[in-house]
């Protein structure tokens, strides 16, 4: 029969310290206190004691089969031995003493015993960042230390485990990898983005050579003293993506970059550059160009991950409204891998990532509005005119940074030597405007500026269209348009009535009795990426007919037209893009991608698929 686990508490503690058979003489046990903050986790307390006639502090760790933060959420005390493991394997590489000693480990009850290596003077480095103190002076060893770890076991047969225990071994690992990595530290960017950009950054990491990486190396695991750092908490510590441990540390001085106080500022770019500079040149002694090139790339893309981790998941920061819009904004970037415009845009050149594109933030203005839009440009040698994609978004997505299935067809657009440029219209993101300032003749005329605009661009011969939902209608609208090439709408909206009737019932009941009303609001809960209050002008719901006419004219004159529309999308139907398919003329394809909605959650990569290749075949004849 299994012993009962004994659980340690401030009461019976000094009774179980003293009892312990250990190399050390346990005599007396004072100034006993409980940690709360930061440990989610384990129990953990701190105590002094007077041990072979020496006084010294420790911690005590102990772990049940629940988080102690969520009693509900179980999981295997042995995941404290797997510390145990980890601590006794980086103390054994470490050329310096930053770790706590383990004095003993209780297999019995789940208890791990250290050295407390926070001593009295220590900081936890994440109160001290939230005070406006960066510590740029610990970041060169911190990232010497890293790489230091990182090199002694990548892309070698060292795994991380307990020998005594093989089961778990592989279920830990199996959980830290698809629990940890692959949903609580992704949640947020999923939420913001789509979640292929997410599995296929994962996916690669995969694929890298791996080593045994902390996982974990954040602020809230580091204490400061001195100039000097001490490093706790590594029941995480796996065998992954060395590029992982790189882009958590630095991300929190990569969001101080954001911050309104320029001192701050300045101070988060010198702490990233040193980190960086160190990191990289110490890697890069080990890895061919090929792999550190890859690496480089990951560490920018993780950056935006754990961005949005700090906005939109589990792990949130408080920030102020702008600030937080900013973060998001700039994580956006990074995940796609664009090059950031604001306050992390030195990121390309301290890592120095040569991009197979250059990047151009363009700005122009439709009638009173300025709006704010990306051209990416294949890097070719010759002078040659190529060919040109502008990317028209929805109504009210999140703007060119958050469109589903975009990510993928650049990438493919921009390998096959063609241009993309995509925009935020009116109202949306970084462009002049509010959600209600939308009506049809401005958003037809920030498409037929943003035409405009790339007709005027000597570099760019044929052009292409791609429209989500709204924007494919306004494509559709003008698909008569002379100079273009071919179109790709995805998700088009014929009858915007069905679809506001069909989604808003009440809603459009009423707005039905009350002509006169000025807006149709479309709920009080808006969704965060919404500019102004969540409402529709009426000005834009009383032009729905000749959205309708105007795409009927249209069609039945265009062709090179290809239709994708999701089965079970709620908002557009299969029969509404059955209809605008009739209309047109051939060439032209339809598919519908089978069980999905109107995001097309997890066929992003087959969208993109249909869409580079009708633009291909037509824009490169």
């Amino acid at each position: 029969m299994t012993k009962k686990q004994f659980i340690i508490n401030k009461k019976n503690i000094a009774q179980y310290l003293k009892s312990q058979k250990t190399s050390l003489k346990i005599s007396k046990v004072n100034q006993i206190k409980e940690v709360i903050k930061n440990s989610g986790s384990c129990f953990i307390f701190k105590a002094t004691i007077k041990a072979n006639n020496k006084w010294q502090s420790i911690v005590i760790k102990q772990a049940q089969d629940f988080l102690k933060i969520d009693p509900s959420f179980k999981l295997s005390p042995k995941r404290l031995k797997w510390e145990y493991e980890a601590l006794k394997y980086f103390s054994s590489i470490s050329k310096k003493k930053v770790l706590p000693k383990v004095l003993w480990y209780d297999d019995r009850n789940y208890i791990l015993v250290l050295t407390n290596i926070q001593g009295s003077t220590g900081k936890l480095l994440r109160e001290e960042i939230e005070k406006g103190k960066l510590h740029p002076e610990i970041m060169k060893n911190f990232a010497e230390l890293l790489a230091e770890w990182h090199l002694l076991s990548y892309n070698k047969k060292v795994n991380l485990g307990i020998k005594s225990d093989k089961q778990f071994t592989k279920e830990w690992s199996s959980y830290l990898k698809n629990e940890i990595i692959n949903d609580f530290y992704t949640v947020g960017a999923r939420k913001i983005t789509v979640n292929s950009i997410v599995d296929e950054l994962l996916e690669e990491s995969k694929q890298t050579p791996s080593a045994i990486i902390w996982l974990d190396p954040l602020p809230k695991n580091i204490f400061v003293d001195k100039g000097k750092f001490k490093l706790i908490d590594f029941e995480t510590a796996v065998n992954w993506d060395i590029a992982w441990d790189a882009a958590i540390f630095i991300s929190d001085w990569v969001i101080e970059l954001s911050n309104v106080d320029k001192g701050i500022v300045v101070n988060a770019k010198k702490c990233v550059r040193l980190f960086l500079d160190t990191y990289i040149k110490r890697i890069s002694l080990h890895l061919s160009e090929t792999e550190l090139l890859a690496m480089k790339k990951r560490i920018y893309r993780y950056l935006g991950i754990f961005l949005l981790h700090r906005t939109n998941g589990v792990d949130n920061y408080k920030f102020e409204k702008q600030r937080y819009l900013r973060i998001q904004t700039e994580a956006l970037r990074l995940i796609q891998e664009l090059y950031a415009n604001d306050f992390a845009k030195d990121l390309v050149a301290l890592l120095n990532i040569n991009h197979d594109f250059v990047q151009e933030e363009i700005s122009f203005k439709s009638k009173e509005y300025t709006l704010k839009g990306i051209l990416q440009i294949p890097k070719i040698k010759s002078n040659k005119r190529i060919a040109v994609v502008i990317y028209i978004h929805g109504g009210t997505d999140r703007g060119m940074l958050g469109s589903p299935a975009i990510f993928e067809i650049s990438d493919i657009l921009l390998k096959q030597g063609i241009a993309l440029f995509r925009f935020n219209l009116i109202g949306t993101d970084n462009s002049d405007g509010l959600l209600c300032d939308k009506t049809w003749e401005r958003l037809e005329d920030n498409f037929h500026q943003a035409i405009k605009i790339i007709k005027k661009d000597k570099r760019f011969c044929d052009i292409g269209l791609i429209g989500r939902s709204y924007g494919a209608t306004l494509i559709a609208a003008n698909a008569d348009q002379k100079d273009i090439q071919a179109m790709v709408l995805q998700n088009p909206i014929f009858d915007e009535w069905y679809e506001f009737i069909h989604l808003l019932p009440e809603m459009t009941k009423d707005f039905i009795k009350n002509p006169h009303q000025k807006f149709l609001i479309l709920g009080k809960e808006k969704k965060e990426h919404i500019k102004g209050d969540y409402k529709f002008s009426s000005e834009i719901i009383k032009q729905f007919p000749i959205e309708k006419w105007r795409m009927m004219q249209s069609l039945s004159k265009s062709n090179n037209i290809c239709i994708i529309q999701a089965e079970n999308d709620p908002e557009t139907t299969p029969e509404h893009a059955r209809i605008i398919y009739n209309m047109t003329q051939q060439p032209k394809e339809f598919h519908i991608i089978k069980d999905t909605v109107h995001k097309f959650p997890n066929k992003e990569k087959e969208v993109a698929n249909i869409t580079a290749k009708w633009l291909i075949s037509h824009l490169k004849e």
